[in-house]
């Protein structure tokens, strides 16, 4: 059990992005191509990046998802209680680089890949062999768990969500009302249950 004294008005875990995309699931072009502007025309090429990127940060906001891997670092004021699972926030979890923390006596400790299961699924970090977690000193950064999300490279996006970014460009380009096709194309990435 944690000696971690709670209260509720400070969240007892944070999420930092570490490492960004490197890019965007779609390109200029297909940005382009969609909007039926000449491939050649660079007048509006500036302003539709910047379109793209807002559109992909929206779909990823409504989703709860990232589409290009991203790192980030999940920090924790203690690990939970006995067996209970590390959850990770963002989908989809593609694998969890390390786990630290701050052991009893302040010093900062890696925990072994051996004593740790990570299922992607479920978006969880178990103890292996019914194993508890390791005792922390209460700090805000007592637990640090560095991941990696994202469906890997542009070409591995679900189409539906590409598509939802393009769709966005309709509206923010030529204006057109698109929630409800877009709202469509999201559905079935949206998250339909809470803990």
């Amino acid at each position: 059990m944690s000696n971690l004294v709670k209260n509720p008005k400070v969240p007892t875990e944070t999420l930092w992005r570490t490492e960004g995309p490197s890019g965007l699931p779609v390109t200029l072009a297909q940005a382009k191509e969609h909007l039926n502007l000449s491939p050649t025309d660079t007048t509006h090429d500036s302003k539709l990046t910047d379109m793209l990127a807002a559109a992909t940060v929206r779909v990823e906001h409504d989703t709860e998802r990232c589409l290009l891997l991203q790192t980030f670092e999940k920090r924790r004021f203690a690990f939970p209680d006995g067996q209970q699972p590390v959850t990770i926030d963002r989908k989809p979890l593609s694998s969890v680089t390390k786990i630290e923390y701050l052991d009893t006596d302040s010093v900062t400790q890696t925990l072994p890949e051996t004593e740790y299961d990570v299922d992607e699924a479920q978006r969880a970090i178990f103890t292996v062999g019914g194993a508890t977690w390791p005792g922390t000193n209460q700090s805000n950064r007592a637990v640090v768990v560095t991941f990696v999300a994202g469906y890997g490279t542009a070409s591995n996006v679900p189409s539906e969500l590409k598509s939802a970014i393009l769709l966005q460009l309709d509206w923010r380009f030529y204006g057109e009302d698109v929630v409800e096709q877009y709202e469509n194309l999201i559905k079935p990435y949206k998250r339909t249950s809470y803990p």
